[in-house]
């Protein structure tokens, strides 16, 4: 009856030791993820801080108007920008392709890129109507002649 007691104590205590040892590296692996969770936690921080400032950015841009109009017409893009910033971008239509004949071929007319400063075209605009102006080299744009 002894050497069963005893065995089942030397059964017990090697229980007992592995169940240690389980609860020692549990416990290191819950020190693991507690190191993770406060790196995560500092690093959703640092983004929502990140994300203040790029809205208060995103406001600031929008409240000021457009100093720039960007028109490109491969992409079928207007964008507005503000001091060198993107404002808001739109997809646009573009009209009919016009068609030259050249020695009886048709072919397209190659379109430009557009780049042009709002105050620019304000400058333009004639003072009688709401019409712009043309361009003119060497003159002055709003005198008529």
């Amino acid at each position: 009856m002894m050497i069963l007691q005893i065995h089942n104590v030397i059964i017990k205590d090697k229980v007992i030791a592995t169940q240690q040892t389980q609860i020692e590296t549990s416990e290191q692996e819950l020190q693991g993820k507690e190191a993770e969770i406060r790196t995560l936690q500092k690093l959703n921080e640092m983004l929502g801080q990140r994300i203040e400032t790029l809205e208060q950015k995103i406001f600031a841009l929008r409240t000021e108007p457009a100093d720039k109009v960007l028109i490109e017409k491969k992409e079928r893009r207007l964008t507005l920008l503000s001091k060198g910033e993107v404002i808001k971008t739109y997809k646009i239509a573009l009209g009919g392709i016009r068609l030259v004949r050249k020695k009886g071929r048709e072919i397209t007319k190659p379109r430009r890129e557009l780049t042009s400063s709002i105050q620019e075209q304000k400058q333009r605009l004639s003072p009688v109507s709401s019409y712009f102006l043309p361009k003119r080299e060497g003159q002055n744009a709003s005198k008529r002649t």
